[in-house]
């Protein structure tokens, strides 16, 4: 490339530059909200556009005469998941909000090359829903989306810093290596989906037996079986996260109960005094995590004390009070007509 088609070239880029911005702010806006209306869970959605060096670089690789109208990836956008399955559900998402033009499948080619990355590729348009002003300058622009996992974002990333940049040019005592890396992320990945399919079914379990049966029966004590008995306890609740669950598992098993029986029946005992103390001392109402931890504060001597220890250690100023809190509640429950009448030492 000479100098006069360089700076042609950087004259092309520069007066399409802001428009490529905007573009990947919209496209990213959209694709993370229609995801997490999707109920899909993802690890990030980031964009990019091409740098100028890097514009020109690939104008000289690929002797292009008409960048602008040649280049598919001057804006690009990333989509970073946690599972194989994730793949196909955003393609579902990407062929809905927009017009793809192109899609090239680098997880399920016929063989992966040690330095190729595997990800989808995707060359899309703004779709036709998009009109108006807001859209009128950047909907004829074309935009690349890779859509991968976090295993394949990794082994990508840490390729990228390597210095060899295609399979011929590895030592050969190194090329099983790398070869051997790339097929053990792979299996990973695979590992992984294997365990979240395990995992929806576990919770699928749990929620059947616990939701459906009369009584609660005599389960495990986990993550989904705590799940399920906070839906069939408290339905009317907003739940909490799965962080908050998972905390909550781990402070009940900690204290001794093994049984989610058990659970259940002390919670049902103390369901009306809990509602009334709730009704008293917050002016919205607690989420089921919340309200199943406060109702086993003042219903569980051992629990109790396990929650005071880890509050207090905090030291935050901003909860020196809760031990006096807790004891305040405590004596209305006891004027209210609640007994204690099981300790974690006799359940499970």
């Amino acid at each position: 490339m000479d100098a006069s088609q360089s700076e042609s070239s950087k004259d092309a880029y520069l007066a399409r530059e802001g428009r490529c911005k905007d573009l990947c702010t919209e496209v990213t806006y959209a694709l993370e909200q229609a995801l997490k209306k999707q109920g899909i869970k993802y690890h990030s959605v980031t964009s990019r556009v091409k740098t100028l060096d890097s514009f020109l670089e690939k104008i000289e690789r690929k002797s292009y005469s008409d960048p602008l109208a040649q280049m598919d990836d001057l804006a690009g956008i990333r989509v970073v998941c946690l599972f194989l399955a994730d793949l196909d559900r955003v393609s579902d998402v990407l062929s809905s909000l927009f017009e793809v033009i192109t899609k090239e499948d680098k997880v399920r080619q016929e063989r992966v090359e040690v330095f190729g990355y595997m990800s989808h590729h995707y060359i899309c348009r703004l779709s036709s829903t998009h009109v108006g002003p807001r859209y009128d300058h950047i909907k004829d622009l074309r935009f690349e989306v890779q859509v991968r996992t976090i295993l394949m974002d990794a082994w990508a990333n840490a390729s990228h810093y390597l210095s060899y940049k295609n399979e011929e040019s590895v030592p050969q005592d190194l090329l099983r290596d790398f070869a051997a890396l790339s097929g053990l992320l792979f299996v990973a990945d695979r590992q992984f989906e294997a365990l979240y399919v395990a995992s929806s079914r576990s919770a699928a379990h749990a929620e059947r037996d616990i939701l459906r049966s009369k009584e609660v029966p005599p389960s495990e004590i986990n993550a989904d079986t705590i799940h399920a008995l906070l839906l069939r306890e408290y339905k009317d609740r907003a739940l909490g996260n799965d962080a908050g669950i998972s905390t909550f598992t781990s402070e009940i098993r900690e204290v001794g109960f093994r049984d989610i029986q058990s659970v259940a029946k002390i919670l049902q005992s103390i369901a009306d005094v809990a509602a009334r103390i709730e009704s008293e001392d917050f002016s919205e109402g607690l989420n089921s995590v919340a309200f199943a931890r406060m109702s086993l504060v003042l219903a569980d001597s051992r629990f109790r004390e396990l929650f005071l220890k880890r509050t207090l250690a905090k030291n935050d100023p901003e909860l020196s009070s809760v031990e006096s809190t807790v004891s305040g509640m405590l004596e209305r429950v006891h004027e209210y007509g609640y007994e204690e009448t099981e300790s974690t030492d006799q359940v499970g």
